[in-house]
């Protein structure tokens, strides 16, 4: 009886450790895929792409207006037929691009090529209005400074523009060698009527542990030229060129230099 109890309990023993080995070796794996699934190289590049920049949140479908315009530059103007024209250009605050986000008309992201979580994305409205006592026939707006090298003291940086307009949404800026962004209305304006172009100026690259999002808007330069000419398509109008001259430009961070008016995207006066 003593031999057997004690053969019993060699057994006992044998199958507690084997038992005991099996769990050890199973908890030593979970934890290596546990390890691995959360702090991986992958989950580091994530925090670091979503941390670089602060950026508030998307505008959720919010058109921008007069109203909630962050910063609005009016420029006055005139051509051969009218002498009171003006074209204002309203811009919101900068979102983190995700893919949606929309402003009256426009979704960013429809003809430019943008990446979540890198690029940015401003809201923006160009309001051009009749405020002669006759209709006219043409109002126009010109605005210069997207394209390649639109950020020059940034590396990686540009600026676009994406708007949608009566043809369709067009992107201005992005592999197609302008950086003059030229909104017309070809349609008869009677005295006191306005016309809304919704659309966004886009930075791609804007994430970046090297820069803040202050320093990239304060190198986004616009230029309003001087003078400018429109051609309108024909499309309802007579498709006869019309030759704008600005007289004036007044908004945040304007300087007048030799050949227009400029200003930043930050509201600043180009350094």
């Amino acid at each position: 009886m003593a031999r057997r109890i004690l053969i019993w309990g060699m057994a006992w023993t044998l199958l507690g450790t084997g038992v005991s080995i099996a769990l050890v070796a199973r908890t030593d794996s979970s934890f290596t895929s546990f390890w691995r699934a959360h702090f991986s190289g992958a989950h580091t590049m994530a925090t670091t792409t979503s941390t670089t920049t602060p950026t508030v949140a998307s505008s959720g479908g919010t058109a921008l207006t007069s109203a909630n315009a962050v910063h609005t530059w009016t420029v006055s103007l005139s051509s051969p037929d009218s002498q009171a024209l003006t074209a204002s250009l309203e811009i919101g605050s900068p979102e983190a691009y995700q893919g949606g986000e929309t402003n009256g008309s426009a979704t960013a992201g429809t003809a430019c090529s943008l990446t979540p979580g890198v690029d940015e994305v401003i809201p923006a409205n160009v309001v051009m209005e009749n405020q002669t006592p006759d209709q006219v026939s043409t109002l126009g707006a010109d605005f210069s400074g997207v394209g390649s090298w639109s950020i020059e003291a940034l590396p990686g940086p540009e600026l676009l523009w994406e708007a949608s307009y009566s043809t369709g949404t067009q992107c201005t800026g992005q592999g197609d060698g302008n950086s003059d962004v030229v909104i017309y209305s070809e349609n008869l304006e009677p005295s006191g009527t306005s016309v809304t172009t919704n659309g966004f100026f886009e930075i791609t690259n804007f994430s970046s542990p090297n820069y803040s999002a202050a320093q990239v808007l304060d190198d986004a330069v616009i230029t309003v030229p001087s003078a400018f000419s429109v051609t309108p398509t024909g499309n309802s109008g007579d498709a006869i060129v019309t030759d704008f001259t600005v007289t004036g430009v007044s908004g945040p961070g304007v300087v007048q230099t030799a050949s227009g008016w400029q200003f930043t995207l930050a509201g600043t006066p180009p350094s």
